[in-house]
């Protein structure tokens, strides 16, 4: 489990998290912690499944992720 940062964030910050060529069946999971939210779910998680997988994470306000 990977997890995104809870220390002094602005809204603005962006965390990219790729996956390597070869996944080879793994599963990467990033998750929120304590009272951060992601996508509105408290503590939730996000999943990359294929090589070469992305995902974009936003900081947008007080304890809040976005995926984009």
């Amino acid at each position: 489990i990977w997890t995104l940062p809870t220390g002094s964030l602005t809204a603005g910050d962006t965390v990219y998290v790729k996956a390597p060529t070869d996944l080879d069946n793994n599963v990467i999971q990033i998750a929120a912690l304590g009272a951060h939210q992601l996508d509105g779910t408290v503590s939730g998680s996000a999943y990359i499944e294929s090589n070469n997988g992305a995902i974009n994470f936003i900081y947008v306000a007080a304890n809040l992720w976005k995926i984009f």
